[in-house]
């Protein structure tokens, strides 16, 4: 999975004050991509005195570091619709959405990006009764990217659909019922495969505050994933 850099990691890259060996070493071999919104961000925060800078060339600065750029476009701006208001910083909405839209794992220290991955389909499957083979593919979705971006922090990535299952850490539940969240994938994303019962979802259903617990658990407390 492709790394989306929050501005504070960049900021704190372009400063020299990045501390993370294991962060700095995946970001260097694997390479990130960087968002225009962190160079927005880092200008406007700079002109009210809350971010100085090395340069004002920021992109300048920021593209002799090697990283590649992720710019907006209206699919990413129609996504922020689909965050719901618990994070009310206009940047770090738009780079959700962006890392949302095109399926990237944020590197940050601000564990409220990770809320995003794994409440919004927490609670709308716990609460909805509508759409629940989505709300169960789009736990899935979480479930793995979690678990991929974890195995980064590791040193040893693991790309596989069932990485929740195979880190040193994994989730707390059994094969069977990692199944049905991944049943629910193949069906919401390509329309084919054995229907999930209502018998079913009620045992996933059960599952889910399991899943929150582990993914809290799992997210270091700098916040890094």
């Amino acid at each position: 999975m492709r790394l989306l850099l929050d501005t504070c990691i960049v900021y704190d890259w372009l400063m020299g004050e990045i501390k993370d060996l294991p962060i700095i070493e995946r970001i260097q071999g694997e390479g990130a991509l960087v968002s225009s919104v962190t160079v927005w961000e880092m200008a406007i925060k700079n002109g009210l005195g809350k971010m100085p800078l090395p340069s004002e060339h920021i992109a300048e600065d920021i593209e002799a570091q090697g990283f590649q750029w992720l710019n907006i476009t209206p699919y990413h701006a129609q996504t922020v619709l689909e965050l719901g208001d618990r994070h009310k910083d206009p940047f770090d909405r738009l780079l959700i959405a962006q890392a949302r839209y095109e399926k990237l794992c944020i590197v940050t220290y601000d564990g409220v990006f990770q809320d995003y991955l794994e409440s919004e389909s927490y609670h709308s499957l716990m609460q909805s009764s509508n759409s629940m083979v989505f709300h169960l593919s789009c736990m899935f979705l979480a479930t793995r990217n979690f678990a991929t971006c974890y195995s980064f922090s590791t040193g040893q990535p693991i790309f596989s659909r069932k990485s929740p299952l195979l880190i040193d850490r994994k989730l707390p539940i059994t094969n069977e019922i990692f199944d049905l969240f991944a049943r629910a994938r193949i069906l919401s994303t390509r329309g084919y495969g054995p229907s999930i019962s209502e018998a079913e979802v009620n045992i996933a259903k059960s599952s889910a505050p399991i899943v929150l617990d582990w993914m809290r658990n799992l997210s270091p407390a700098g916040g890094t994933l």
